[in-house]
């Protein structure tokens, strides 16, 4: 009886031995989805172009955004209309991979999945491989997301933090502090410098429009003519008709940066 009773305790003591320790509940949320949010299937997104993943994690910083059109969204189906609204945006007439921010949060306070985490962004350029972009459907110029839109967030980088993707010192930034928007809008923004983690930085760079495919007329002056040239005429032409086309100098301010 005694010698079965050592062998119990030797077996109990292996056993152990072989668990994994469950002394940091961190570790298990780590791999773990945040609770909550809707996935891309669930609100019919569809497949990105191409999908760049995020080389260096965590990321330093949140940016925080509205999207001004589409309009506040009240209800799970416009919310989800809207996402596919702004992902067919951004894919067939901004040409970009996909959505462009990493999450949205809706009206009702649940959290929309975007791009998701640790994939490149098409948000805040300079950032979009440093940073999760959280966007707020609604117009936040002269008013603030409901309590339920700012909490979802703040527990979306929370999670974020848990599982590894957002750095636990990171900055808050606001999309106004990294480009020349109004974005978030002035009374969400005058909010936001209320959470924590904000930073009062500002590193606007000016915006270069892509080059337009138009020809453009030489400014160049011409090479002398040699003496035995055809001289051209000098005599004047007649003015072009008020309907005649006009060279345009406009440039497309529609950027392709992902």
């Amino acid at each position: 009886m005694e010698q079965r009773l050592v062998l119990v305790a030797m077996a109990t003591v292996v056993v152990a031995a072989l668990l994994p320790m469950n002394n940091s509940a961190s570790i298990t949320k780590r791999d773990a989805d945040c609770p909550g949010i809707v996935s891309r299937e669930e609100w019919g997104a569809k497949p990105p172009k191409e999908r760049e993943n995020i080389t260096q994690l965590p990321v330093p910083f949140v940016i925080l955004h509205h999207t001004y059109i589409p309009s506040f969204c009240n209800s799970s189906d416009k919310c989800k209309a809207d996402m596919r609204s702004m992902q067919k945006m951004h894919q067939d007439v901004r040409g970009w991979f996909d959505i462009g921010y990493s999450f949205c949060v809706g009206g009702t306070g649940l959290v929309y999945e975007g791009r998701g985490w640790n994939v490149v962004g098409a948000h805040a350029p300079r950032y979009n491989n440093r940073s999760v972009g959280i966007c707020f459907i609604g117009d936040f110029m002269e008013a603030l997301p409901t309590e339920e839109m700012m909490d979802a967030a703040k527990e979306l980088i929370k999670c974020g933090i848990e599982r590894g993707s957002i750095a636990s010192n990171y900055t808050l930034l606001g999309h106004r502090q990294v480009r020349d928007t109004l974005c978030p809008g002035d009374m969400f923004y005058e909010n936001i410098t209320t959470w924590r983690h904000y930073k009062n930085i500002h590193d606007v760079q000016p915006y270069h429009p892509p080059p337009t495919n138009a020809t453009q007329p030489s400014t160049t002056t011409s090479p002398p003519l040699p003496t035995n040239a055809t001289q051209p005429s000098t005599t004047t032409s007649p003015p072009l008709p008020t309907n005649a086309t006009q060279l345009s100098t406009a440039t497309s301010s529609t950027s392709t940066t992902q």
